[in-house]
């Protein structure tokens, strides 16, 4: 065996895996290696890494989760899989998943640790709990009803202001009743069949009809629909927006 070869081919390897990679010497804290990942996630050069521990160079965001990394590896020698945030050179923050674990070399005590890049998982997190809440508010503040239904036309939820238009009960429950049945008689066959056209990508909207109240009144109602589609632009439910214009009608009928 070559061993200048293989040094060369772990030496390859350490650099060229994804996450990053730090080893660090227990009995002074201080990085005597690290590979190509790190440098490119913590915006530091190999220089500046290798002559100052993490505390001095302020990668920890917050010291008490110093602290807790450090307790984990004092009374286990590991810490596996746990969450901190981190603070690159530029002043951003990263977060990641860590794993560490003390390791010999040549009688010497080592730490090492691969961390793992989950920014982006975080920030889309965050969007999307952004996105519920701004869709939370709308769906609580407008007037209009508004209500998501499966492909199929079967309720999953509507606002509150679906039953103020409809007249149902604020106890009641709509979930599993067919769009169809908000619609007078005369209109389910066309408002089917748009509704269909809009499962199939042929936006039919916005539309008019008589609506059906809960007392069994009918009343005029103008929907608008649109499609819901997961990552991969494929639709699985429907959302329409259900405006009662019962007083337009009468305005232009006199």
């Amino acid at each position: 065996m070559n061993l200048k070869i293989e040094l060369e081919k772990a030496q390859f390897i350490f650099n060229t895996i994804p996450d990053a990679i730090i080893v660090t010497r227990l009995s002074d804290g201080l990085p005597v290696e690290v590979n190509d990942g790190f440098l490119k996630i913590s915006g530091y050069s190999r220089e500046e890494i290798i002559h100052n521990t993490t505390v001095q160079n302020n990668i920890w965001h917050d010291p008490l989760e110093r602290e807790l990394f450090v307790q984990d590896i004092e009374n286990g020698g590991t810490c596996a899989n746990r969450e901190f945030v981190f603070r690159r050179k530029d002043g951003s923050l990263l977060f990641a998943t860590i794993d560490s674990k003390i390791t010999a070399i040549d009688n010497e005590s080592y730490l090492i640790t691969s961390i793992h890049d989950i920014t982006a998982q975080k920030q889309a997190e965050k969007g999307m709990r952004e996105y519920e809440r701004i869709f939370e508010t709308i769906f609580l503040a407008s007037p209009d009803d508004i209500t998501v239904t499966d492909l199929s036309g079967r309720i999953t939820m509507s606002s509150h202001a679906a039953y103020h238009i409809f007249g149902y009960p604020p106890d009641f429950q709509t979930a599993g009743m067919h769009l169809l049945e908000f619609v007078a008689p005369e209109d389910r066959e066309r408002a089917k069949a748009n509704m269909v056209k809009n499962v199939y990508g042929g936006y039919p909207g916005p539309n008019e009809y008589k609506g059906l109240r809960w007392d069994g009144t009918i009343f005029d109602i103008e929907v608008n629909s649109s499609l819901i589609r997961d990552d991969n632009g494929v639709p699985v439910s429907m959302i329409l927006v259900v405006r009662d214009i019962t007083q337009r009608k009468n305005s232009e009928n006199q």
